[in-house]
């Protein structure tokens, strides 16, 4: 019996060695949270992107979705308020949530994108990119970062970047990190040329490119999007491009009229008013206009280079991997063997999880806009 006694912790002493332990990546689970179904939500019924809305600048449906922005940014606990000003004799109302700091809280990142539209329902031309802001500030706002997240949906983008000037003049002393501007980041156009890519620019030769690579190793690491990087003077980043590590614009790869099929036009809209999806047609073959599936990985990629550069607070989980192991117990003169199973966990949360990542089954296009 002694014999098998050593025999069996000496079988345990090696499974347990051998299982080894690693270390749980606490930012790929923050990423992992990154749902379509709440993107979608946003998107096509949250953000008036139906057939025949109009969010231009001084439209019913321009006030109701900058409604919307707000009550939802709150709802996640944030600190939201109407940002009220004018910039070169232009009003604009842009919606600021805050996400405090806990150790170097006046450092800060922001992520922004523009709430108007050129009088349609701008579903890509950029209630796609606002998705993106909400969904992310979703996730991020259930846990502590150790600076500063602003989430912002600017004003008046479409008629000379009124909003995100008017931020960045008033706010030219904040020591403003980086700034990421999301706009068009759902039409993923099927020709192999322009699919499943995205333009990660920045505003102009020789303005720091720091926020640029972050990004691009972002979405290397936690999305299926291929960073094309570049130069690209027109969008909500430019005004941030002197601040801290400069700013960044992220864009579907295929962004022009040339490519886009229903850019700056009315016929840019989710559904119709029977609830059908909007649809374009490439070659002989009909696909869906909005590509929700390639709109949350950019989504993925905008979360993970934010909880990366912010500094996420949680500490790491450690568990065992795989999953299971044998387990060796001797006593009574007989050797059970059984298996011990392990739950894998992600960082301890702020508030009840969310997690919901299911898939709509579309099968939508691959484009770009601006």
């Amino acid at each position: 019996m002694r014999r098998l006694l050593v025999r069996g912790w000496g079988t345990l002493f090696f499974l347990l060695v051998g299982v080894g332990w690693v270390q749980a990546d606490p930012i790929q689970a923050l990423v992992n949270q990154v749902s379509q179904t709440d993107y979608t939500g946003y998107l096509r019924d949250g953000l008036y992107t139906h057939q025949g809305n109009n969010r231009n600048d001084g439209q019913p449906d321009h006030e109701s979705a900058k409604a919307f922005i707000y009550n939802t940014l709150t709802s996640f606990g944030l600190s939201t308020v109407y940002d009220t000003g004018a910039y070169g004799g232009s009003p604009y109302t842009n919606v600021v949530a805050m996400l405090h700091g806990h150790v170097y809280p006046q450092q800060i990142y922001i992520v922004g994108a523009h709430y108007d539209s050129v009088n349609c329902p701008g579903a890509d031309d950029n209630a796609s990119g606002v998705a993106a802001v909400l969904e992310a500030a979703r996730i991020l706002s259930q846990y502590q970062f150790e600076r500063t997240i602003l989430f912002i949906a600017f004003d008046r983008e479409e008629d000379g970047l009124i909003g995100s000037y008017g931020y960045a003049t008033a706010h030219a002393g904040d020591n403003i990190r980086g700034m990421l501007s999301l706009d068009m980041i759902a039409f993923n156009h099927v020709n192999p040329t322009y699919q499943n890519k995205a333009w990660v620019t920045r505003a102009a030769t020789g303005s720091p490119s720091a926020t640029q690579t972050a990004l691009a190793n972002a979405l290397s690491t936690y999305s299926t999007i291929t960073p094309i990087t570049g130069v690209m003077g027109y969008s909500d980043h430019v005004p941030f491009a002197g601040f801290g590590d400069g700013s960044a614009l992220l864009i579907e790869y295929a962004m022009s009229a040339y490519q886009n099929p229903y850019y700056h036009s009315v016929n840019d809209y989710t559904v119709d008013s029977l609830g059908q999806a909007q649809t374009w047609t490439y070659g002989s073959n009909t696909y869906f206009y909005i590509d929700y599936a390639y709109a949350t990985q950019m989504t993925r990629g905008v979360v993970g280079y934010l909880a990366t550069v912010a500094g996420l607070m949680e500490p790491p989980v450690v568990i065992p991997e795989p999953a299971s192991m044998w387990l060796a117990v001797v006593g009574g003169g007989m050797l059970m063997v059984g298996v011990l199973r392990f739950r894998r966990s992600s960082p301890s949360r702020l508030t009840r999880a969310h997690v919901t990542d299911a898939s709509l089954g579309l099968h939508p296009p691959i484009r770009l806009g601006v």
